[in-house]
């Protein structure tokens, strides 16, 4: 820390109030002259070094922008890589769901209505289901079996007359 001085002591201090002879002051003017060129040529040195040390800082700062760009471009790379696992997780997950709910859904058999276990069941019977090995449903009883689809009728070929031409030919005799 600087020490405060009171203002006399540092007007003692001055070269003006100091006590001596011209030659001393002289002297010291010729050594202030030479300090002041050796100063000169420590602040030129210093500049130089300065620049150095500018170039050197500047350069020191670029690599590690860039290395804090190359991080940056790397996490986002892995985050992103990170989501596309994801994704493909999720969307093996839900077409693996998928197939086995459907795999699960057991298929509807609608089987005759009097078959030969119950050959003469009442219209009001109640519904049997089965469940059969391979999964699927037999259901029987007074249900509705599903809709057969209707075939279209075909557009049927329109018959066309023969045309009576000209008999220049007749087999037949005609009247005379």
């Amino acid at each position: 820390m600087t020490e405060i001085k009171p203002r006399h002591e540092e007007e003692e201090l001055l070269p003006e109030n100091r006590g001596g002879s011209e030659e001393s002051e002289l002297l010291s003017s010729e050594s202030g002259e030479e300090e002041e060129a050796e100063e000169e040529e420590e602040e030129e040195e210093e500049e130089e070094e300065s620049d150095e040390a500018r170039r050197a800082r500047r350069k020191r700062t670029m690599q590690i922008a860039r290395q804090q760009m190359a991080e940056s471009r790397r996490k986002l790379d892995w985050f992103m890589a990170f989501i596309g696992f994801i994704l493909f997780a999720w969307l093996a997950y839900s077409i693996r769901a998928h197939y086995i709910r459907k795999q699960s859904k057991p298929s509807i058999i609608y089987a005759s209505r009097y078959s030969k276990e119950h050959k003469y069941r009442p219209a009001a019977s109640p519904v049997i289901t089965e469940t059969l090995k391979d999964g699927r449903i037999r259901l029987r009883g007074a249900t509705s079996p599903p809709p057969t689809p209707t075939p279209t009728p075909t557009p049927k070929k329109r018959r066309t007359r023969k045309r009576k031409g000209s008999r220049s030919g007749k087999k037949h005799g005609g009247r005379k």
